[in-house]
């Protein structure tokens, strides 16, 4: 049948999955050596230079139930000046612009308290301007999470550097792993919604599994 490979070979694929042209390769032990060869490449390239690589990097430095629960007064202790902020399940229920009066309260204590506030979001650039007008706090947007120069774009914005900053989410794969990977301290916080898109509910069941946690998020 067209576009099928022959027995004992395969299609020319990315280490994502996607094809390769139209071409099928023989599956030859050559051949995938080398695709397991391209794979750490790949993963070396996301992980970077001087990122932390240790078993840590997905467990948040502090768990709480929402932002409202964040004592500003630990983070000014620790030397934190700077709060970067998630929008999705952080600031706001997964695709509303219902930001809770208890998110909005704290948010403005912070500000009173002297501490920098950014958004950093993967959300489409309209979405991210509004939550940045009506919070009156600056935004990093696009596709900047979990990629170290998301963090960094934000921190410029804040003045600050990994040691004065905190990252605050409800990911794991994304929020947490971005910032442990800069050494940035990082507090993860429950969903506000069980709303979300359908690879975040995937990757929810390996959240409960490296946190440990029975109860469902």
């Amino acid at each position: 049948m067209p576009g099928l490979c022959p027995p004992g070979h395969r299609r020319a694929r990315w280490p994502g999955g996607q094809p390769l042209g139209s071409g099928c390769q023989p599956q030859t032990g050559t051949a995938r050596m080398g695709r397991h060869a391209h794979y750490a490449r790949f993963l070396r390239g996301i992980m970077g230079c001087g990122e932390r690589r240790n078993h840590a990097l997905l467990k948040p430095d502090l768990q709480v139930s929402g932002v409202w629960e964040i004592d500003l007064d630990c983070l000014s202790e620790k030397g934190i000046a700077g709060i970067i902020l998630d929008i999705d399940n952080t600031l706001a229920p997964w695709g509303s612009y219902e930001i809770p009066d208890r998110i909005r309260e704290w948010v403005e204590k912070a500000k009173s308290k002297g501490f920098g506030l950014c958004i950093l979001t993967n959300n489409y650039s309209s979405r991210a301007d509004w939550f940045s007008r009506e919070l009156d706090v600056p935004a990093v947007k696009g596709w900047v999470k979990p990629w170290a120069w998301g963090y960094r774009m934000a921190m410029r914005e804040l003045g600050t550097d990994a040691d004065s900053s905190v990252m605050v989410g409800d990911q794991l794969f994304t929020d947490i792993r971005g910032a442990n990977r800069l050494g940035i301290y990082s507090i993860l916080v429950s969903p506000l919604s069980n709303r979300e898109l359908f690879h975040t509910r995937i990757k929810r069941r390996f959240e409960k599994m490296i946190l440990g946690d029975k109860d469902e998020r």
